[in-house]
């Protein structure tokens, strides 16, 4: 089966749509604030379940603050933040919302709403899922210019960096080469300059990344 995370600010929620998931046989990972977005890239999840909860004071009123009115939604901006995530398909599971009440400033891959669409959960996750073959994936190794995580498509030695679009080609276990956003031709780069050390975090990747020593 599938690797699933599911995002909130409320842990009893995300477990409300984690629970049947697991039941199907998918492999489940819920986290809340303040959500460690390292641990979800590390744990390569094909499909991230946010939900997003209408404030009972908000009901009679129109949202005027999101961030405020809506359980779940800081998630959603803090992803932002993660080029790499946005490799990965994302649907927002909602109570109380309407689509249009979801700034545009956002990504996601799909909507629902309880109770009305109670019935598409399943088939929409199984649809998700499949699409994130035909998406890019993201790597093990960070971008030697900006330090975020590298991803790819069929082959990980053929990386891109969804920051800076630089290209990355593994060529060996200690070379590679980069293109530059804007650039023809590849320059020579050590491959310790980018493979990831098991617990980086991105803030310690990029450091070692724009510090590291100029190529042999």
């Amino acid at each position: 089966m599938s690797k699933i995370a599911v995002l909130n600010d409320v842990m009893e929620f995300a477990n409300i749509l984690a629970a049947p998931l697991k039941g199907e046989g998918h492999e489940m990972m819920c986290e809340v604030t303040s959500i460690d977005f390292e641990r979800v890239m590390n744990f390569k999840p094909e499909l991230i379940i946010l939900g997003l909860h209408r404030r009972i004071d908000a009901f009679d009123r129109p949202i005027e603050n999101i961030e405020a009115d809506v359980f779940g939604f800081k998630p959603l901006v803090d992803m932002e933040r993660y080029p790499a995530i946005s490799v990965i398909p994302i649907l927002l599971f909602t109570t109380g919302l309407k689509e249009q009440d979801i700034p545009t400033t956002v990504n996601y891959d799909s909507f629902l709403i309880l109770p009305e669409d109670a019935a598409l959960y399943f088939p929409k996750v199984k649809e998700l899922i499949e699409t994130v073959k035909t998406r890019r994936r993201i790597s093990e190794n960070i971008c030697p210019n900006c330090g975020s995580r590298l991803t790819y498509t069929a082959k990980p030695e053929n990386l891109f960096c969804p920051r800076c679009h630089a290209g990355v080609v593994i060529v060996d276990a200690e070379r590679c080469l980069v293109t530059e956003a804007g650039e023809v031709n590849s320059k020579p780069c050590s491959m310790k300059a980018i493979r990831c050390r098991k617990g980086d975090t991105s803030n310690q990747a990029e450091t070692r990344a724009i510090g590291r020593s100029d190529p042999a």
